[in-house]
């Protein structure tokens, strides 16, 4: 059973922009550290994000199959293996679409898992960034 832990989705960006500030001072302060700072920076925030995905996205669909249970089933039935799946072409649309079921919750947990897409979006893109910058900081360094 899910249970929701009652975090609007800012805290994440204040945590991972909080790791990011720590991966910057400490870039300034062990300069020679370079790749050593991106790869301890890097690894635990994607897979904090890959997690923090898992965790919203089993909220929502636990909660669509309690309270909406056809829809639930329509989302993640395939051809081969039914209901109960991971179907990206149905849950997908049906994140991003305003069909909410006229249900007020369901669409707070959709807001949710949309906002936590965008983090994703965010963290995956700024990463070469970030590595270009770590590595002219150690290359200044050496």
């Amino acid at each position: 059973m899910y249970i929701a832990v009652k975090f609007e989705v800012g805290f994440y960006y204040r945590v991972w922009f909080g790791c990011l500030a720590a991966a910057l001072v400490a870039s300034v302060i062990y300069p020679q550290a370079g790749a050593r700072i991106v790869y301890v920076y890097s690894i635990p925030t994607w897979l904090g994000v890959v997690a923090l995905n898992a965790y919203e996205g089993h909220g929502l669909m636990s909660y669509l199959k309690a309270n909406h249970y056809e829809k639930w089933a329509h989302i993640t039935s395939t051809p081969v293996s039914g209901p109960g799946g991971q179907n990206s072409f149905r849950s997908l649309p049906f994140l991003y679409s305003n069909d909410d079921l006229g249900d007020s919750t369901l669409a707070e947990l959709k807001r949710r898992h949309r906002a936590v897409g965008k983090l994703i979006l965010l963290v995956f893109v700024h990463y070469p960034f970030v590595w270009v910058l770590f590595s002219i900081r150690a290359q200044r360094a050496a």
